[in-house]
C-alpha cells in the first residue's frame, strides 16, 4: 500500500498512532502541529458552571455561538 498517513501529535496518544503505524509497515508523516494549546475546554465549562468570565478563552465567534444557544435554551 502507497498510502501515507499524515498525523498531528499532540499527545502521546496520537503518538502511539504514529509508533503502531510505523511498526505495522505504513508510511506516516507527524505534520506541524500548529499552535500550542493553552487552555483546556475543562476550564471553560468550569467558568461557565460558575458564573465566572469565559469570553476571553474562546475565539469571538466561539462566544457569538454559545451565547445564541443559551438564549434559545430553555430555562432548566
Amino acid at each position: 500500500m502507497n498510502a501515507v498517513h499524515y498525523l498531528r501529535v499532540f499527545s502521546d496518544w496520537e503518538q502511539s498512532k504514529v509508533d503502531r503505524l510505523r511498526e505495522s509497515g505504513y508510511r506516516a508523516e507527524v505534520l506541524h502541529p500548529g499552535i500550542t494549546k493553552e487552555i483546556e475546554a475543562s476550564e471553560v465549562r468550569r467558568r461557565m458552571a460558575n458564573g465566572e468570565d469565559w469570553h476571553p478563552l474562546v475565539p469571538a465567534a466561539v462566544v457569538r455561538v454559545i451565547e445564541s444557544l443559551r438564549e434559545s435554551a430553555p430555562a432548566l
